[in-house]
């Protein structure tokens, strides 16, 4: 009779066990790894928009200037092409809106990460958008003053959308930033204007709650060292535009921290947000001519061309979530742009153009959950992620900056130590 009970038991605890019919929300991997450049589709769930309490943060020669609640409202992201998204973005305050624009969302990368009572699957976007506004005299945060006088504002950073397995229920995270204006207002290198804030930050950041808030101090140098696993690939194929490319593997990279400073007024008092990376790095898949695709920062080449401020990936800390109660719990987000040299094996092999100066912008988080990679390999919690917002066959170039331009190359991989 005892041995009749405790199979019951065990039948019962067996099946309590078993993962739910909703856990198959959790899709595993995207498949888009394979052959060299070959067009593949994508193995994506439908996305769906985020309505959370957030952050409008600014800051003023690095320092904490003003802070205020607001509500984030990102509309169902709609698929224009293979991995690219664009979904309606509002923030408002006490119900009325602040900001408002079309994010473009450009899908890098999926991964498990073990929250002490769910298990998420995360899918990770580079996001940009051109923000629209009203802004009044005074400079009331989070409105970038720069709206006075310009129709937008240019703001990048990186959304995650992520699934709990067992419950099939969605949590997000936006983090979105407009630099101060050597780095977004350049005389010489913005197509929008310049001389507007030359001190000043903004940033809108979600989830901030109670459970969960977020602190905008700085919190960390962009990390640095070895992508231990990454991809390169490029958005859309050349041969099949509405279709994706399978990624290439890096096969080596190597980022290497020069130091933090202020990046906004540049004063020595200031306290130190940013960063300064040198970055290079190369892929496995090889074009005709045995080379493989390749990015140097031009801080490597020493290379500074004129009006062009960025000669290494610079980083900006936004701050961090302060508790692991909720969605993305511990998590440090830094923001990242620079301006590579790169070379596109895929573009070579396809007889294009492979060579081209890009700018990207991206970001960098550490922390938050246990990450676990859905292929196998060993990832770390030292996230970085890129998307090219201009890529430019030769020189002379045009203004680089300022606005949403077509996104043509990713870069993706977790660090190791530095």
């Amino acid at each position: 009779m005892n041995r009749s009970l405790a199979l019951v038991v065990s039948l019962v605890l067996a099946v309590l066990s078993m993962p739910s019919a909703r856990a198959q929300a959790c899709l595993g991997p995207d498949g888009l790894d394979g052959p060299c450049w070959q067009p593949t589709t994508a193995n994506l769930p439908a996305f769906p928009g985020l309505d959370l309490p957030g952050l409008g943060v600014c800051w003023k020669d690095c320092v904490l200037d003003d802070q205020l609640d607001v509500q984030v409202t990102m509309d169902t992201p709609l698929e224009k092409s293979c991995g690219q998204y664009e979904a309606a973005l509002t923030v408002t305050a006490a119900g009325e809106p602040l900001l408002r624009g079309t994010l473009v969302l450009d899908y890098t990368r999926t991964w498990l990460e073990l929250a002490p009572t769910a298990q998420y699957q995360v899918w990770r976007f580079m996001a940009k958008v051109d923000l629209s506004g009203e802004p009044e005299l005074g400079n009331p945060c989070p409105i970038p003053s720069c709206l006075l006088s310009l129709s937008t504002a240019f703001y990048y950073g990186y959304v995650d959308l992520a699934v709990d397995c067992n419950t099939a229920e969605w949590a997000g995270v936006l983090v979105l930033f407009h630099n101060s204006d050597v780095w977004i207002h350049g005389q010489k290198s913005s197509a929008k204007g310049f001389g507007l804030h030359p001190s000043r930050n903004y940033a809108i950041v979600a989830p901030h709650t109670q459970a969960n808030p977020f602190d905008p101090t700085a919190s960390m140098s962009h990390p640095d060292g070895e992508i231990l696993s990454g991809r390169v690939r490029n958005v859309g194929h050349p041969e099949a535009p509405d279709l994706c490319s399978t990624a290439d593997r890096i096969s080596s990279s190597l980022a290497t921290w020069l130091g933090d400073v202020c990046l906004s007024g540049f004063g020595v008092a200031n306290p130190p947000r940013g960063s300064a990376v040198v970055f290079r790095g190369a892929g496995t898949c090889t074009d005709s001519a045995g080379v493989p695709t390749w990015w140097l920062s031009l801080r490597l080449l020493h290379v500074i061309p004129v009006g062009v401020p960025w000669t290494f990936l610079q980083g900006t800390s936004i701050g961090f979530w302060t508790s692991d109660a909720s969605y993305p719990g511990d998590e440090r987000a830094v923001v990242s742009e620079g301006l590579f040299l790169f070379h596109d094996s895929c573009a070579s092999a396809a007889g294009e153009p492979s060579l081209s100066l890009d700018f990207f912008y991206g970001a960098a988080t550490v922390a938050g959950y246990l990450a676990q990679s859905l292929t196998g390999e060993v990832i770390t919690q030292r996230f970085l992620d890129l998307a090219s917002n201009y890529s430019q066959i030769g020189i002379p170039f045009p203004p680089l900056v300022g606005h949403v331009m077509p996104t043509k190359h990713l870069i993706y991989g977790n660090l190791g130590a530095s």
